[in-house]
């Protein structure tokens, strides 16, 4: 009886290692590839936001096999992008001329030094804050004869208001064949009211009778340090991160008195993000705001500032301006809390969020007529495997750009179904502390025994 016991609990203890020992036991979905390659390849599977959903906050734990089952060894990394930048390198240039034009208007002449690469931005270095000047420049060629390069362009500051500033014109891209440009400047002195003011008041007997404000109106020269001349050229810059745009799965709003505030909290998977959008329907505004994440701390939650700063957007004439982003280090959290300061202003309209952050992809070698299995969503502590990813990585800095490979809907793990409890590392813990528990019993029995006999 007691042989049939013993052999009945070898039996069972090597039924949970071959079934929870396996490591894609502890994963409860896949998703394999829906298609295979022709030849060896460098591909990647990407991780969207209903497998970060799974995946949770901690360590990126998954596995990639072939259609055997044989693990395939992985990289995981942010997708990139080839893209390009506009940069712009100064021009050694000098003001030949500067002279007043009627009405209200100033011509300055600059002319490029001599073995100087050509030009196409007119930059205008000036203190000057809040004001719209209109800008026309003309290319002067070696005869005198002058082409029109740009008309009634604008260089504007709108500091009062927002952080926007531009003070420098664009020149079509054959402008580089001018060594000389004349510029004309429109409105270079005008009006602006003082910040100062001051009230007259009457009164007849104690009674006030009149009450009146004043303000001093200013005239304002459009002061410059300097007219420099700039290349402005594109440039590779690169592979950059790539961005997707993330939606929330709740959101929740509330209006604070004190202070006046807006607070809106949404859910979220727990994709990585680096920026939240604040949309609403007002027009003309500017409003701080903080964004805050849960954590633990002294066993009790408490949001943790991960960022601040400005949103604002502005509509004049025919001037657009937006500023509605709000950037952070790489964040996975599932709750995000985002606040505008509204102060004495009405509260903004329709206000919600919407995410963005980068991509990432599981890079591996892909082999002919294969197929593959992304496995994820591991049933307790993440372990995530190690791999010797030298080839891999030597590839990539060859830049190998991976073949992404779309993947089928999201199934159930058999092996995990099957392993049940047996799938966690610590059952498996336990398991085996069961069996040493129940063999010390065994061997403690057996000595008893034989001590007896020995007596």
């Amino acid at each position: 009886m007691k042989q049939r016991w013993r052999i009945l609990f070898t039996l069972l203890l090597l039924t949970g290692h071959a079934i929870g020992g396996n490591p894609l036991a502890r994963y409860r979905y896949t998703r394999t590839t829906q298609a295979s390659f022709d030849q060896q390849e460098l591909a990647a599977v990407e991780l969207d936001e209903r497998t970060w959903e799974t995946i949770g906050t901690d360590e990126i734990d998954i596995r990639i096999t072939d259609q055997e089952g044989r693990a395939v060894p992985h990289l995981t990394r942010r997708a990139g992008t080839r893209e390009t930048r506009t940069v712009r390198h100064r021009r050694a240039s000098r003001i030949e001329t500067l002279s007043d034009r009627e009405p209200n208007q100033l011509e300055v002449r600059v002319v490029l030094e001599d073995n100087v690469p050509g030009a196409n931005v007119v930059f205008f270095d000036t203190p000057l804050k809040d004001f719209e000047k209109s800008v026309t420049v003309w290319g002067v060629a070696g005869d005198g004869a002058e082409v029109l390069l740009a008309e009634q362009a604008r260089i504007f500051d709108y500091s009062r208001f927002a952080d926007v500033r531009e003070t420098a014109v664009i020149l079509p891209e054959d402008s580089t064949q001018y060594r000389a440009f004349r510029v004309l400047i429109e409105d270079v002195v005008d009006e602006a009211q003082s910040p100062l003011r001051w009230e007259t008041r009457v009164y007849e007997g104690d009674e006030e009778t009149l009450r009146e404000e004043h303000r001093r109106i200013l005239t304002r020269p459009f002061r410059m340090n300097a007219v420099r001349m700039y290349k402005r050229q594109v440039e590779d810059a690169g592979s950059v991160p790539r961005i997707a745009m993330q939606t929330f799965t709740t959101s929740r709003i509330r209006q604070e008195r004190d202070p006046a505030a807006k607070i809106i909290e949404v859910d979220h998977t727990g994709a990585p993000l680096t920026a939240l959008v604040v949309m609403c329907a007002d027009a003309n505004f500017s409003r701080r705001a903080v964004v805050a994440i849960p954590v633990r701390r002294d066993g009790r939650e408490v949001w943790r500032e991960i960022a601040s700063g400005q949103v604002s957007r502005i509509s004049f004439r025919d001037f657009k301006h937006e500023s509605l982003q709000l950037s952070f280090p790489e964040t996975r959290s599932l709750r995000y809390r985002v606040t505008l300061f509204d102060h004495d202003n009405p509260p903004l309209q329709d206000v919600s969020l919407t995410g963005k952050g980068p991509v990432w992809q599981a890079v591996f070698l892909a082999e002919p007529a294969r197929k593959y299995t992304l496995y994820y969503g591991p049933a307790d502590t993440p372990s995530p495997p190690r791999y010797d990813l030298a080839p891999l990585e030597r590839l990539l800095r060859r830049d190998h750009e991976p073949i992404v490979v779309p993947l089928q809907d999201r199934t159930d793990n058999p092996l995990f179904q099957k392993a049940g409890f047996l799938a966690s590392e610590n059952a498996m813990r336990i398991l085996f502390g069961i069996a040493i528990i129940v063999m010390l019993a065994v061997l403690s029995a057996a000595l008893y025994r034989a001590s007896r006999h020995i007596s």
